[in-house]
Formats: structure tokens, sequence, C-alpha cells
């Protein structure tokens, strides 16, 4: 659950086996965050990738998704 965020909001954390750049596993695992959140009858998808296989990084998803919610309800007035 993704608290203070918009109407409701959904966090959702994808784990997979960490590969080097030549595709090779590292032994190590990645990870990335998805984020879903409704402001009002607008619902937007923030899908946190990463760089190259590698982990993305939840405090900055964290920030973009309240960001952007700020400015979808700013918008909507």
């Amino acid at each position: 659950m993704l608290t203070g965020v918009g109407g409701e909001g959904l966090l959702l954390t994808r784990t997979w086996p960490e590969t080097s750049l030549n595709g090779e596993r590292t032994g190590r695992t990645a990870s990335s965050q998805i984020a879903v959140a409704r402001v009002d009858s607008a619902v937007t998808v923030f899908n946190d990738q990463g760089w190259e296989g590698t982990s993305g990084n939840p405090a900055i998803l964290d920030r973009v998704v309240r960001d952007g919610v700020r400015a979808i309800d700013a918008w909507q007035r």
C-alpha cells in the first residue's frame, strides 16, 4: 500500500536475478517498483525500471509519485 498519495495508491515491488552488462548472473537480486495512484478520476502508473538491469531507487520513485500526484491534483482544479 502507498499511503498519503492521492485518493488511493498501490506499490508493487518486482525482484529478479541481477545480471551483468554481458547478461551473466551476478548472484545478487535486483528490484524495481511500480506505483499506481488515483487522484479523483485520473489513474497514473509510475514505473521505476532502474538502469541496464540494475535496481531502481525507491526514494526517487517515492518523490516522483508524490510530485506527480500534486501536479495532477493541481491540474484537475
